[in-house]
């Protein structure tokens, strides 16, 4: 088995095991894109997980919800900030509608956002100034 498979088992199992550890029902299937997940945690426990698998898109695991939303397609350049602009795009929904608000509906604007603008800043060489403006997104939103 090459060094790649092995990483790819590894993975599967490690974020299988996560998810279990944070009670989450959903298997982990087919996604060797991930380029990391980040836990969110509520004062009531309550855990929002978020996994990013880079063009392909991401996933959310919220309560009994699985929501996934595909990438944008664009001309990568440079995937510095990337996973920053990610986390704060999700950061800034939250922050907005609260995580008690969080449907599966909620967490499709949130993924679909957070990857348009991913994708945004792919398109720019390096992290400075790179981050897009919220018109930005919602044209490429609107473009889809």
């Amino acid at each position: 088995m090459g060094t790649e498979a092995i990483m790819e088992e590894d993975l599967q199992r490690n974020t299988n095991h996560l998810l279990h550890r944070l009670g989450l029902t959903a298997n982990y299937r087919g996604y060797f894109y991930v380029s990391y997940g980040i836990v969110l945690c509520a004062k009531e426990q309550e855990r929002l997980l978020l996994v990013t698998k880079g063009k392909e898109g991401s996933t959310a695991f919220w309560r009994e919800h699985q929501v996934s939303r595909p990438g944008f397609p664009v001309e990568a350049i440079d995937t510095t900030g990337a996973g920053d602009t990610f986390c704060g795009c999700c950061l800034h929904h939250i922050l907005e509608w609260g995580l008690k608000n969080l449907d599966e509906e909620r967490l499709g604007e949130m993924l679909s956002f957070a990857n348009a603008a991913a994708g945004l800043v792919t398109t720019r060489k390096g992290a400075l100034r790179s981050m897009p403006e919220e018109a930005e997104v919602r044209r490429l939103l609107a473009n889809r």
